[in-house]
């Protein structure tokens, strides 16, 4: 029986609520605070204009509670596919305080005029830079305790698992070049130069956001090819179609970046990693159109 008073969407929300662990919980109420963040600093923009692009623009607090929220319900989905131990929970809770804090300061730095990153000019940026570092340290940590965790814990159907060891592997990798890219930057402006950018018009942070969001793209297309009935061999094998794409995608950013070209500035060796990438990606896209076709047949 239902209880007084609640309807069938507070029924199974409580239930849904039930399930998830504690970590997982923790996960979601940051995603959301970062949905909320990224609207208001959406609202700031519109009210207040400005640029969206350079150091002090609305973009980067937008852009950074956008990704953070994507990243701690991608977690929290990771999360339900491991053992409901204590070490999960706190990891989560880790993470969660850790990436909640770095944003809030970068978000602080925004609404104070200043730049975030790259900055210590006066005493106190240079602590809210240092304090930004040290919580990046901790989140990636516990970001490769979970990915450790995951790839030798996580139980699920064969290409769920895959896309969630996959998804974390390159999140791990994306934190790694965060880290690349910081120590690059601080180097160059040492020596005067832009730490934003690699020679002529490398971008650093393109080869950091690359890998960041297979973590999303991976379960996604696992789901949808569940979904419309592919048997589970062919998932897998979409699955590592994803993966070796974002692979080449990641090797593509690399190559771009630091042989100091634009994005989109491709020649036959980065526009080759291109054309490869692409067609890796449409691995999953041809087996849905077969089987779309094939039920078309099978109605007609």
């Amino acid at each position: 029986m239902r209880a007084k008073g609640q309807t069938p969407v507070m029924n199974s929300l409580n239930s849904l609520l039930k399930k998830w662990t504690v970590g997982q919980r923790i996960l979601i109420t940051a995603a959301l605070l970062f949905a909320l963040g990224t609207v208001i600093h959406g609202i700031a923009w519109v009210w207040f204009g400005g640029p969206l692009i350079g150091p002090v623009s609305w973009r980067k607090p937008i852009l950074f509670c956008l990704a953070s929220g994507v990243t701690c319900a991608s977690l929290a989905w990771v999360l339900g596919l491991l053992p409901r131990l204590l070490v999960h929970q706190i990891l989560a809770g880790v993470f969660s305080g850790a990436i909640l804090g770095e944003v809030a300061l970068i978000c602080l730095q925004q609404w104070r005029g200043v730049a975030s990153h790259f900055n210590s000019m006066a005493d106190f940026d240079a602590n809210v830079l240092f304090a930004i570092k040290s919580l990046a340290v901790i989140f990636s940590a516990a970001i490769l305790l979970l990915t450790w965790q995951t790839i030798f814990h996580a139980v699920g159907r064969p290409d769920t698992v895959l896309a969630a060891k996959a998804g974390m592997v390159f999140l791990v990798v994306a934190c790694a070049l965060g880290f690349l890219i910081e120590v690059q930057g601080e180097m160059q402006l040492a020596k005067g130069e832009s730490p934003t950018e690699y020679l002529q018009a490398g971008i650093l942070k393109f080869a950091h956001g690359m890998p960041m969001h297979a973590i999303q793209v991976f379960p996604v297309v696992s789901l949808i090819l569940l979904r419309i009935g592919i048997d589970e061999r062919l998932r897998v094998t979409c699955v590592w179609a994803m993966i070796s794409g974002f692979s080449l995608l990641t090797l593509f950013s690399l190559v771009q970046t630091f042989r100091g070209r634009a994005r989109l500035d491709v020649d036959p060796l980065s526009g080759g990693l291109m054309v490869a990438a692409l067609l890796c990606f449409s691995v999953p896209l041809i087996v849905a159109l077969a089987q779309w076709r094939k039920e078309n047949m099978q109605v007609s």
